[in-house]
């Protein structure tokens, strides 16, 4: 389980530096490339500190190539026309926050069907064979 802190303490990390990198430029035309980044780090993370058997090392690579291909739409786009329901907290740095803060949940939780098989004490039950969590894994985002 300690692995799953410190993912958890990245995401935050990367997050609030996000923030306060939006809350100083007034903006908030990076807040999809920090989710992106979140997404990115936290994978790479909890595959480090993984056994990096088959299955651990194919769905880090699925998140990855998803959160490359989905941040650089998002910030290319708020890049060119910006994003109106982010638009209203240019000005308002503590409420902008929480969008930050609901950002910190959801790469989290999404991505924790991939970080628990990745954690030793499952890991090590089944090196190179699907387990119900691989397929939880797999489906749980749709």
């Amino acid at each position: 389980m300690e692995i799953l802190m410190r993912v958890f303490l990245l995401d935050v990390s990367i997050n609030f530096v996000g923030w306060c990198i939006s809350a100083a430029a007034k903006t908030h035309k990076n807040y999809d490339l920090v989710g992106s980044i979140s997404y990115l780090l936290c994978t790479a993370v909890s595959l480090f500190h993984s056994e990096r058997n088959l299955v651990q090392k194919v769905q880090s690579l699925l998140i990855i190539v998803w959160a490359l291909r989905l941040g650089i739409y998002l910030f290319s786009r708020a890049l060119k026309r910006g994003d109106a329901r982010m638009k209203k907290y240019d000005d308002k740095p503590i409420l902008f926050l929480i969008p930050f803060f609901l950002q910190i949940l959801w790469v989290f939780i999404m991505s924790s069907p991939t970080y628990l098989p990745q954690q030793d004490f499952i890991s090590r039950t089944h090196l190179f064979r699907l387990f119900w969590v691989d397929y939880l894994g797999n489906w749980l985002p749709y």
